[in-house]
């Protein structure tokens, strides 16, 4: 049942309010909405459903230390690509340079992107940064706004996202500075993970700040300039300048001119100017209403997208890799000493994994879609697994919308299993009451 929050109904008087984001009606694609969480005293959450000019008017409405107001991001929910860079102003981060570091990340991942979409129209421009940083902390959020390219959810982001920081060190590993240095670990190769390229980067990384001249092949990029993509954490270690916990299957995502509880300390905008490198912010002058109110749609991760998106295809990211000089396979499963590792030094929350595709898989996805075709559903295949025993193929399909039971959810996921052997397959939707039900098992069309 619906609870009060006298701060939002005061100024939203017909929302409801839950404790449970799944009590909050999904209706986003229908009704243009957007699922928020506000978080309370005691750093519990409370969660609504607003449209744009609902969400407008709240932030604009309530006083600063009160506006602690998060965007909402749930399993399936197609996003941009948002990164949240940060790290604490310790002695050993003493050497970044936060400027260029924030203008690097945004020219490498347009870089990428502009490979894998096969789109050249990513500029610098797309991008949204706002910032919250303090005496202790550098704090920002880059939110790449292009009405046209989206992940279909954040744990491809997040796939995305380490492969890109791994990538781009294999990559300046091999310039000619480093290329005979005896203190670079000889079994690095092209397949090496995340951590064992980290701890290869570890031995160098003062080095590197030196290197001026020498750029990362068929890219603008220096190779000092990686050196501010990384960072020592708290503990000591060599991480990614990108917070990798923000891409939880239920995810809240402060939001701008929001700031956290008990503090004031808004994420506010900051103009980048690429000609002097540096960073001019608003601190001092007010933005205008209406470029406020651009600023926040253009910042809100789960913005509807254009007609003609392309969604980013994480295993594609052997195209880019090929072009800095890496060759790579085509497809690349991450070891559990990888997974393992990861874990020590607080870069994930998951074991991800670019699938080593079996036939059968590749078979199963194509039925899939045909299926899918066939029906005249709009479903996107969200995920691909197969059984422990190999007897079941698994595909989660996205916003599939063919369930006969009336759900507000506009998500509408399904699940798809393909019994090969014996030539069946069976559909259930994976929401409540249908994801109680028997499954029904049909010949393969």
């Amino acid at each position: 049942m619906p609870y009060k929050n006298s701060d939002i109904q005061n100024i939203l008087p017909e929302n409801e309010v839950h404790w449970k984001i799944i009590y909050c009606p999904k209706r986003r694609i229908t009704h243009n909405e957007y699922r928020i969480s506000i978080e309370l005293k005691d750093k519990k959450r409370q969660y609504t459903c607003v449209s744009f000019e609902q969400l407008f008017e709240l932030l604009e409405k309530t006083p600063i230390e009160k506006r602690c107001f998060y965007e909402h991001i749930s399993r399936g929910d197609t996003v941009k690509l948002y990164l949240d860079y940060e790290y604490y102003k310790n002695h050993r981060n003493a050497m970044i340079d936060v400027n260029k570091a924030l203008l690097c990340i945004q020219q490498l991942f347009i870089n990428v992107i502009q490979v894998l979409s096969n789109n050249k129209n990513i500029f610098i421009h797309d991008v949204i940064v706002l910032e919250s940083s303090s005496d202790e902390k550098e704090s920002y959020h880059i939110i790449f706004n292009n009405e046209n390219i989206r992940f279909l959810d954040n744990q491809s982001v997040y796939l995305f996202v380490t492969e890109v920081f791994r990538i781009i060190l294999l990559a300046t590993i091999t310039h000619e500075c480093l290329r005979n240095k005896n203190y670079i670990d000889k079994k690095l190769n092209n397949e090496s993970n995340l951590m064992e390229v980290i701890n290869a980067f570890n031995c160098v990384w003062l080095e590197w700040f030196a290197c001026i001249d020498c750029k990362i092949k068929n890219m603008e990029l220096n190779v000092c300039d990686v050196c501010n993509l990384f960072v020592h954490d708290q503990k000591g270690y060599i991480i990614p300048c990108v917070d990798l916990k923000v891409y939880g299957i239920e995810q809240d995502f402060r939001m701008f001119m929001c700031t956290k509880r008990g503090e004031e300390r808004p994420l506010i905008k900051i103009i980048t100017i690429i000609m002097y490198s540096n960073l001019a912010s608003n601190t001092g002058k007010e933005l205008s209403i209406n470029l406020r109110k651009e600023t926040l749609q253009k910042s809100l991760v789960t913005e509807p997208a254009g007609n003609n998106s392309h969604y980013v295809d994480v295993n594609g990211i052997w195209k880019w890799a090929k072009l800095i000089g890496i060759d790579m396979k085509k497809e690349r499963e991450q070891s559990s000493e990888d997974k393992q590792d990861v874990q020590k030094k607080h870069l994930s929350l998951n074991e991800h994994k670019i699938l080593a595709r079996s036939e059968h898989e590749i078979y199963a996805e194509v039925w899939t879609k045909t299926y899918l075709n066939s029906i005249g559903s709009s479903g996107v295949i969200h995920s691909i697994k197969t059984g422990k025993h190999a007897r079941l193929i698994m595909c989660n399909i996205r916003n599939m919308n063919t369930c006969k039971e009336l759900h507000e959810d506009y998500i509408n996921d399904s699940t798809i299993y393909v019994n090969l052997k014996e030539r069946l397959f069976s559909v259930r939707c994976n929401h409540i009451p249908c994801n109680k039900r028997p499954w029904v098992w049909q010949p393969l069309i």
